[in-house]
């Protein structure tokens, strides 16, 4: 299983209908590979600036347009493979890339790991010991980390979430028996990101399996 990096491309903002600049800036993201054709979630908040900006803008009738002008996946050998924005869920957090298709290139030779699933649904209890898979910073060399954790807390409605220390978005986490548990997130709350929780891959696959079907 991979953590691959998302650099995307992004311009114009406009408030009350008038356009206020038009700006490009290349991001990076955590996401977690769903399956081998490619199809990695990561965390919307890291990628689309929508409610950074309109938490700045004081008054009414704002509104932000946010263009994808590129989005790629990096692989681990520094490569980049184009890709497509399939979904994104604000109230979930969550965005679905899917590789793009290129007759020119032999696609056999690009390699996804998805997250191992057991197909089971673990039932992690407050105090268990967890761990996250995650990357440094491109000035770290965006070197591979696992990280310690604990579940601090499980919230069962009106959705489940699992509150769990040290943890990034866009990353999966594991039991101590290797169990994917899901994926951190931001907890949305009117359309503002708040603490990062954990949703579980039950749903996280539950929703990727709508995105192909809408996708089809």
């Amino acid at each position: 299983m991979r953590d691959l990096g998302i650099r995307h491309g992004k311009s114009g903002n406009k408030l009350g209908g008038e356009e206020l600049s038009s700006t490009e800036q290349k991001l990076e993201a955590l996401g977690t590979v769903l399956s081998k054709d490619g199809l990695v979630a990561l965390s919307l908040t890291k990628v689309d600036p929508t409610a950074s900006i309109l938490s700045r803008v004081r008054g009414g009738g704002a509104s932000v347009n946010v263009n994808y002008s590129e989005v790629n996946i990096l692989m681990q050998d520094g490569s980049e493979v184009p890709a497509k924005l399939l979904l994104k869920d604000s109230d979930l957090d969550l965005a679905f890339l899917l590789p793009l298709k290129d007759d020119n290139k032999n696609d056999e030779n690009i390699v996804f790991q998805p997250v191992p699933s057991s197909g089971k649904k673990p039932k992690p209890q407050p105090l268990d010991e967890v761990a996250s898979l995650g990357k440094l910073s491109r000035n770290l060399y965006r070197q591979s980390t696992l990280m310690r954790g604990w579940v601090n807390a499980v919230i069962e409605k009106p959705r489940e979430y699992y509150v769990i220390d040290r943890l990034s978005p866009g990353t999966p986490v594991f039991d101590t028996s290797g169990n994917w548990l899901g994926i951190g997130v931001y907890k949305m709350v009117s359309g503002k990101p708040t603490q990062i929780v954990t949703l579980p891959a039950e749903d996280v696959l539950e929703i990727a399996e709508q995105v192909r079907k809408r996708t089809e």
